[in-house]
Order: C-alpha cells, then structure tokens, then sequence
C-alpha cells in the first residue's frame, strides 16, 4: 500500500482499546493531524456503501445501530482484540440523526474507526473523519497538544455526547478513581472530607524532599501519603475560625477495571522552560494495591480491595526531548499475552524485555521513556 508522506508530523494511531498518540514535535505535545492509523483496516465509510467482512448495519427502534455478530475483531492484529468492552460498544451505539451531527459526534466518528481498523485488507487507515469532528470540538489542526490532556478531552467528549445513560455509566465505572480528599487541623483535629474523581493518577517522579523515586510502586505510595501544611501553607480551619497548620492527605476509595497513570515526567524549571526527566522508573506487570499502600490510605468503606490487583495492558512511551519527540504505544494482546508496538503505520510483536527499555535512562535523555500506564484488573466482574 502506498503511504502519503507527511514530514516527521504527528499521527494518530487508533487501536480497539483506545486512542493512542503518536508523532510530534514536542515531548508533552501532540500534533492533531489527518495522517495514518495503524492497524489493519480499512474504512467502513457509511451505512450506504457495501459493507464488509459479514457487518451488517441495521437500523432498529430510537435509532440504534447493531452489528452483525458474524466477523470477528481484528482478526488481521491479535492486539486489535484486547478489549472486551469494545465489541460491546459496538453493538449497541446511537447513531446521530443528521449527516452534520454524524460529523460531529466523537463517540460515532470513533466507533466507524474501530471498525475501518478490524475490517480492511489494507496496512494502515487515515482516521481524516475523526480529526475533522474533532477539529469542531476546539482541538484544532497544526496545534499542539499534551498527550494526557488530549486524553481527557477525548474521554470528556466522549463521556458527554453518549445519549444512553446506562452506557455513559458503565464508562465511568469503567475508568473512573475516587478519592476521598481530606483536611484535618493540627490544633483543634477538625477534619474537613470531600469526594472526588479522575479518570488518570497523576504520579510523581520526586518525594516531597525532592528525592527521586525508585519504582512505580514508590510513586503510588507518595501519591497517597499525607502532606503537612505549616507557615504560608496553612489553611483555614472553620472550627478555629483562623489558618492553623494541617495535614492534607487522600484516601482511596474505588478503583476502576481499567486505571490509567500517568507519569509526570516534564517539569517546570525557573528559567520557565520545560524540562524532560528521563531517568528509569521501573513499572511491574502487575499492581497489588493492598500490597503498596498502607491501611490508613484506604477509604474505611472502600468497596472490594482484595480485587484491586491488575495487570498492565499498555504503555504509551515518548522518545526526544522536552521541545520536539515522538510517540509510540505498546499494547498486550488480553487474548494472547503478546506485546506488540504500534508505531505509526507499523505494527510488530515485541518482547517484554523491549517494553522493559520504557523505563528510561537518565544518560540517554532521546530514548523512550514511559508516559501513560494502562493497567486492567485482573479476573474483571
């Protein structure tokens, strides 16, 4: 198959999990560009046209779009597979009314990409319907964008223009963290508590004494472990009625079936220019929570802890420095156990050892360094 060429430009690399990032000219940033999708697919344009490999479109009651059940998921890339939720989203999706409003829903534009990728006989897709919807949703052309943030404003737009609520529900149930945010006064021990959520762990690379962490699990541990709040840090107790010194802390509540963490690996010098950090921080291939932090940084009522043990599914690695770079996403096969990278328009098994060179290196800042880390839970309910 013949490639349009795009000089060293970012490309957006869709696979049946989710949206991977790839080319760009900045480590933190993303080049939004109508470029090539790996993956083996090809594009299953509309509900008109010939329709491929046994799918069947058909238009049923409130305007529900059901496929066939013939015609297997990525049956030309095992890594296509992983995801059990995917075949179920594409079963059973709302399709917009209008052609216009068909352009501008994220979630549609993103289901007929899944199945451009898991259908087609050619080496790669262009996902150009996906990058024009998005372009109407303010993530604009030639414009750079943080690979984490890109991912939230994905998953927001997503979340937001699903019309079903139980599916909107089952999505937040399938990615969301909750925390319970605490503040306790040092004087009087007053404590103020209020529920939240994130859809990612925002993992620090440093200790509160500026100490480099070691390893994954160090960072999730330093995640949760209280802060001190004294002299211009202090905060208004309400039972004092004046700023007193605190502890402020979190404490874990409920953790999806798929939890993202994302590694904060550009930091902000005084000569206000970023900066990469490269050094290794080892991840494992599987997480047991109740194995890394402590008792009092559970949620008293945190529901099903003895579950919260998981498997790692994907890294999406950044290679360059902090003013220019290129992504790539490694996914393991849930059907195979196989590692493969997804690198722009190529698609080849890997090892776990070639995973493993994610972890980065602080004498060799160009090389890859893990950015994003998927990791699903084990034995799902």
């Amino acid at each position: 198959m013949r490639h349009r060429k795009v000089n060293d430009l970012s490309r957006i690399t869709a696979n049946k999990r989710q949206l991977c990032l790839h080319r760009s000219f900045c480590v933190t940033e993303v080049r939004v560009l109508p470029c090539a999708v790996d993956g083996p697919g090809n594009w299953l344009p509309r509900e008109k046209q010939k329709v491929r490999a046994g799918i069947k479109p058909e238009h049923e009651e409130g305007g529900r779009w059901r496929r066939a059940q013939r015609g297997s998921c990525g049956e030309r890339c095992p890594a296509a597979k992983s995801s059990p939720w995917c075949g179920r989203l594409k079963q059973w999706i709302r399709v917009p009314i209008g052609h216009a409003e068909q352009k501008e829903s994220v979630p549609y534009q993103m289901l007929l990409l899944l199945e451009q990728m898991q259908h087609s006989k050619q080496r790669a897709v262009y996902p150009q319907e996906l990058v024009r919807c998005l372009t109407v949703h303010n993530l604009k052309l030639f414009v750079q964008y943080d690979a984490a943030h890109l991912f939230l404003s994905l998953w927001n737009l997503i979340k937001n223009q699903i019309t079903d609520r139980e599916l909107a529900d089952r999505l937040t149930t399938l990615y969301t963290i909750w925390v319970q945010e605490y503040l306790v006064c040092q004087k009087c021990s007053f404590e103020t508590r209020r529920d939240s959520n994130m859809v990612t762990l925002p993992l620090p690379m440093f200790n509160a004494r500026s100490q480099r962490l070691k390893t994954l699990e160090d960072s999730l541990h330093c995640f949760f472990q209280p802060e001190q709040l004294t002299d211009n840090n202090m905060c208004l107790c309400e039972q004092c009625e004046r700023k007193t010194p605190s502890v402020q802390g979190m404490r874990l509540t409920c953790l999806p079936q798929t939890l993202t963490l994302h590694l904060k690996r550009f930091c902000y010098r005084k000569s206000s220019w970023t900066q990469k950090i490269s050094y290794s921080l080892p991840f494992p291939q599987s997480l047991d929570f109740n194995q890394i932090l402590t008792q009092e940084q559970f949620h008293p009522d945190a529901k099903e802890k003895a579950d919260w043990q998981y498997d790692l599914f994907g890294v999406i690695a950044h290679s360059g420095l902090a003013s220019f770079g290129h992504y790539c996403a490694y996914i393991r096969s849930l059907t195979e156990g196989r590692w493969y990278c997804f690198n722009d328009s190529s698609v080849c098994q890997v090892s776990w050892d070639d995973v493993k060179c994610t972890y980065g290196n602080s004498h060799f800042n160009w090389g890859e360094t893990a950015y994003l880390l998927v990791y699903m839970r084990k034995n799902p309910q």
